[in-house]
C-alpha cells in the first residue's frame, strides 16, 4: 500500500507540473564568450501594486543563485556604484548604455548581469482556496557590453503544482516567486546557457 501511494503522489506530480516551461530567447553566440560564476543581480522592476515583491524577488533571486554554487555580488555594492554615479537603478534595469555596463563590469568584477522584472500578479479562488498568480521575467545580460544573452518568460499559478491527492498548492507569492526563479534557472542549466551553477 505505502508504495502504490508514493507510485501515485509521483505520477499526481509530474502530471501537475508538466506542459508548461519557461518561454525562452536565446541570443546566438552571446553565451560562448561570458563567464558566469560571479553574477550581478539588479534590484527587479515591479510593474503591481506591491511595492515590496521587487525586493523580495531580488533576494529570492540572489538565494536560488547561491545554491546553485554561484558567486553573487553583493547588492550593497550594486547601490554604492549607482550612488557614486548619480544614476537611478532604472538606467540599467530599462536600457543601461554600453558605458555604463562596461564600467560596473569593471568595478563589480562581474561578466553577467541578471535583470528580472515582476510583470503581473493576481489571486484566484479555486477549490475553496486563494492562491497566487503570478507573471514574471528574467534576463541575463552581459556585463561588459549590455548585450542581452537570454530571456525567460514565465506564468505560474500556485494552483499548477496540485496533485490528485491536493497536496502541493503553493500559497504565498513569495514561495510562488522562488519556484518560477527556479524553474527558468533549471531552464537555463539545461539549455548551457549557465555553466557555473548546478541544477536545483
Amino acid at each position: 500500500m505505502a508504495r502504490l501511494i508514493a507510485h501515485i503522489l509521483l505520477c499526481s506530480m509530474l502530471i501537475a507540473c508538466a506542459g508548461k516551461t519557461p518561454t525562452t530567447t536565446e541570443v546566438p553566440g552571446q553565451h560562448k564568450s561570458a563567464g558566469f560564476c560571479r553574477i550581478t543581480v539588479l534590484p527587479f522592476a515591479n510593474d503591481t501594486d506591491e511595492p515590496r515583491l521587487g525586493l523580495i524577488a531580488e533576494k529570492i533571486c540572489q538565494t536560488e543563485l547561491l545554491q546553485r554554487e554561484a558567486q553573487v555580488v553583493n547588492e550593497a555594492d550594486v547601490r554604492l556604484f549607482l550612488q557614486k554615479r548619480q544614476v537611478f537603478t532604472s538606467e540599467l534595469t530599462q536600457h543601461g548604455s554600453t558605458e555604463l555596463y562596461a564600467a560596473l563590469a569593471e568595478e563589480l568584477k562581474t561578466k553577467v548581469i541578471i535583470r528580472g522584472r515582476i510583470l503581473t500578479i493576481d489571486d484566484e479562488k479555486k477549490q475553496g482556496e486563494i492562491v497566487p498568480i503570478i507573471t514574471l521575467q528574467l534576463e541575463l545580460i552581459n556585463a561588459t557590453d549590455g548585450q542581452l544573452i537570454v530571456s525567460s518568460f514565465l506564468r505560474r499559478s500556485g494552483e499548477d503544482y496540485r496533485t490528485i491527492l491536493h497536496y502541493g498548492v503553493i500559497r504565498t507569492r513569495s514561495e510562488l516567486i522562488r519556484q518560477i526563479i527556479a524553474e527558468i534557472f533549471n531552464d537555463w542549466i539545461a539549455r548551457g546557457v549557465v555553466s557555473c551553477q548546478k541544477s536545483a
